[in-house]
């Protein structure tokens, strides 16, 4: 009687060994393959880690680069605008082939601005053509009228100065005189008179300038912001 209980035990006991290392195989074979599955979601976050830093990276330096890029057209358009500063240009008045421009440009500003000035204070005078910002604005390239324009170079920037103080005395006429801007500088002064916050725009020196509808005067550079531009007192 012992023996057979004694077999009987010995026989359930492996029946239940066996069960169990079957549970236990089925256990670890689900553990593995839960951390081979945290081991890709692991490693695939550690690329993305390392390919948002690389786009960080990459952002930066295109950042930098666009900054320095900036930079660099900012010191050219100043050098440019610098070797303009004693150049001014007379919208509207006609010099005939036959004429003298420096003559004609002489006689000009002593009677329109009253500024006396000898035709050795001209280093040089010539027409250019252009057209107006009105006609700039036309839809049709055919309809559009050019206007004559000289372009001055005074000898001494005192004289080019007395000039452009003087140019309001040509309000209501068909002459008007401004300065020889860049390109760059051009589009920074189309910009603010096309902006809602302006009231009215000039240059001084290169320099463009606007009276903000706040009443509040300021100076804008290229690049910037009218929000962020210098204030004048």
């Amino acid at each position: 009687m012992e023996d057979i209980v004694a077999k009987a035990v010995s026989a359930a006991t492996a029946v239940i060994r066996n069960e169990f290392n079957k549970v236990i195989a089925d256990l670890r074979e689900r553990i593995e393959r839960t951390e081979q599955r945290l081991s890709a979601i692991e490693q695939a976050g550690k690329i993305a880690e390392v390919l948002g830093a690389d786009q960080v990276r990459m952002n930066e330096t295109i950042s930098r680069t666009h900054e320095k890029s900036r930079q660099y057209d900012l010191t050219a358009n100043e050098v440019a605008q610098y070797l303009r500063r004693n150049n001014l240009r007379i919208r509207g008045l006609t010099v005939t082939q036959n004429e003298d421009c420096r003559k004609v440009v002489t006689e000009f500003i002593r009677k329109n601005l009253h500024v006396h000035i000898g035709e050795d204070g001209i280093e040089s005078a010539y027409t250019i053509w252009a057209r107006s910002r009105a006609e700039q604005a036309t839809s049709s390239p055919f309809s559009r009228q050019v206007l004559p324009v000289v372009m001055v170079r005074f000898l001494r920037r005192d004289e080019r100065d007395n000039v452009i103080r003087n140019r309001r005395l040509l309000k209501s006429t068909k002459y008007s005189i401004v300065e020889n801007l860049t390109k760059l500088n051009i589009e920074v002064l189309n910009r603010l008179r096309n902006s809602d916050l302006v009231q009215k725009t000039w240059t001084w020196n290169g320099h463009a300038r606007a009276l903000l509808r706040n009443g509040k005067k300021v100076q804008v550079k290229p690049f910037q912001l009218i929000e962020n531009a210098q204030q004048l007192g």
